[in-house]
């Protein structure tokens, strides 16, 4: 019984301090100039996002172009591939003629 005595005791004291806290005195109009420098930190992060993306739509269209311009180039050398395909030996051939590596080796 002695420690739930001396429990209540300690926690009557600690309400009791609380009691004594004074109430904190404010300068005038801080909640005012509070409010304002919230609002500015606000405005200077929209900013911050404005500055690194300035004309998102115009991003937005440009990598659209990009996309398409490049399934316009896959598509049309994956058609040019189809359409030509030589042999093994006919590549040689013409390389051998382009640079002039005539031999006994490459001839027929």
């Amino acid at each position: 019984m002695k420690t739930k005595d001396k429990i209540e005791k300690e926690v009557e004291l600690t309400l009791s301090v609380l009691d004594k806290v004074k109430k904190a005195k404010v300068k005038p109009f801080f909640y005012e100039r509070l409010k304002a420098r919230i609002e500015t930190r606000q405005t200077e992060q929209i900013h911050f996002f404005q500055k690194l993306f300035p004309n998102l739509s115009l991003g937005i269209l440009g990598l659209v172009i990009l996309i398409a311009l490049n399934v316009l180039v896959f598509v049309h050398v994956s058609k040019r591939a189809t359409d030509v395909e030589y042999s093994r030996e006919q590549c040689l051939e013409t390389f051998v003629s382009e640079y002039g590596l005539e031999s006994e080796y490459y001839s027929d």
